[in-house]
């Protein structure tokens, strides 16, 4: 099922949907109300999207346009998923043990050195490339070689920590007039990029950082009368995303679109982020390919594998959300469908192997949001780590295999060579 087969059918049975989609909400809300920190964690949006995405597997099951199999490990696979999660405890801030925080000369090495790279970098891409914003295809920025892909790397994980820092340090030290004002300078750069980055809720990216620093914050014995203040900001923030979004999507429109068009392609935004269900599972397409275990694990690791030359590209897997769209509109189109657990777990693995497997990576998702942030140094340099991590972790349900694994990847390449570079300067000073 194409995608704009599936936006008019989902139309025609819109009562049948929405009704799922408040059963399925009010469940997800009794398993995770106590795993959601705030209305601005993230993971409350990326739960959202996941909601909605669910919710397509059970129409079409209803109007019987999907097969038992598919419908029943779906949902054996999510049970595994839940639990996986659900074993970490979730962090109760009441109960944390507050100590002293010092903003020492590491803390300030990595905090310039991120910027200096994140800035540079980005400039760099749209000097060459453009402003992904006004680009037909932005997703492909990063993807046609010559060093942009491992820019990109870059500006993902400097981005993060210079956002972090600049917001911690506004908010809770006390500080100099020009350093103060470099903050404001990091902050508003930061937001700039999301804004140009095209996504159409970019906007929310900056709100849902600043939320993983106030949590983490939690940790230090803090002066906190700088919060509520930023907390209006968070919601400002929160509302303009949504005439932003529909600007971006008249801007990216070459044929031009109106302001009930632009707020319609936002809210199919949501359902439609359950793509690879319909595209892979409607008419059992996604049979059609070879599959095997080794493949699966191949085409977990193939970010590594590729970058590393430890194989060649072409021998490692294409992503099955690309073989999916292509085999559907019979183009080599690189944007795809984001590859949901269930389904890469259930096409590499078999049904059982797939239960297993969506049972680890919830597991890893409830590491990183809830043990993690007891493991991590109480510094900048662990603000730092659980911010990426942090974020990294919301890309697992949706599309572990490819974009998870290539950040967390770009975790473990980069920043120990930000970590060594800030040490020698601070013993150098």
């Amino acid at each position: 099922m194409t995608k704009p087969e599936f936006v008019l059918f989902y139309l025609d049975n819109l009562f049948v949907g929405l009704f799922i989609l408040c059963i399925y909400s009010l469940l997800s809300y009794v398993l995770f109300k106590k795993h959601i920190y705030s209305i601005f964690d993230p993971m409350l949006f990326f739960l959202t999207l996941s909601i909605c995405a669910h919710t397509v597997v059970f129409v079409l099951y209803y109007f019987h346009k999907l097969d038992s199999f598919y419908f029943y490990f779906f949902i054996y696979t999510q049970i595994a998923f839940t639990i996986g999660w659900l074993l970490n405890k979730p962090i109760k801030p009441k109960k944390i043990q507050a100590v002293q925080f010092v903003y020492g000369k590491f803390s300030k090495y990595i905090y310039y050195i991120s910027f200096f790279l994140f800035f540079t970098s980005q400039l760099i891409v749209y000097w060459v490339k453009g402003i992904p914003l006004f680009m037909e295809f932005r997703l492909e920025t990063f993807k046609s070689g010559n060093g942009f892909g491992f820019l990109g790397r870059i500006i993902f994980l400097t981005s993060i920590i210079s956002y972090s820092v600049g917001i911690f340090k506004l908010i809770y030290l006390k500080q100099s007039i020009l350093n103060r004002n470099f903050d404001y300078i990091v902050i508003f750069f930061c937001i700039i990029v999301q804004i140009f980055s095209g996504s159409k809720l970019g906007l929310l990216f900056p709100v849902f950082n600043a939320f993983i620093v106030m949590f983490f914050s939690l940790k230090f014995n803090l002066f906190r009368a700088k919060e509520k203040k930023f907390e209006r900001y968070m919601y400002y923030m929160t509302f303009a995303s949504i005439p932003l979004g529909i600007l971006t999507v008249i801007i990216q429109n070459d044929s031009g679109s109106t302001v009930l068009e632009g707020l319609v392609t936002v809210a199919l935004r949501f359902v439609n982020t359950g793509d690879i269900f319909y595209m892979s599972w409607v008419n059992d397409v996604i049979s059609t390919f070879p599959n095997k275990v080794s493949d699966g694990f191949f085409a977990i690791f193939s970010d590594v594998l590729g970058t590393l030359r430890i194989m060649p590209r072409s021998e490692l897997p294409q992503h099955l959300g690309l073989q999916v769209i292509w085999e559907l509109n019979g183009t080599k189109d690189f944007m795809g469908p984001n590859l949901r657990h269930n389904v890469f777990g259930i096409f590499y693995f078999g049904g059982y192997g797939a239960i297993l497997y969506s049972f680890v990576l919830g597991g890893l998702v409830g590491f990183i949001r809830n043990r993690l942030y007891f493991k991590v140094p109480n510094n900048i340099l662990g603000l730092s780590i659980y911010s990426i991590l942090f974020q990294i972790a919301l890309y697992i349900p949706q599309d572990f295999s490819s974009m998870a694994m290539s950040y967390l990847f770009t975790f473990l390449l980069i920043f120990p060579f930000l970590i060594i570079g800030s040490l020698l300067l601070a013993r150098a000073s």
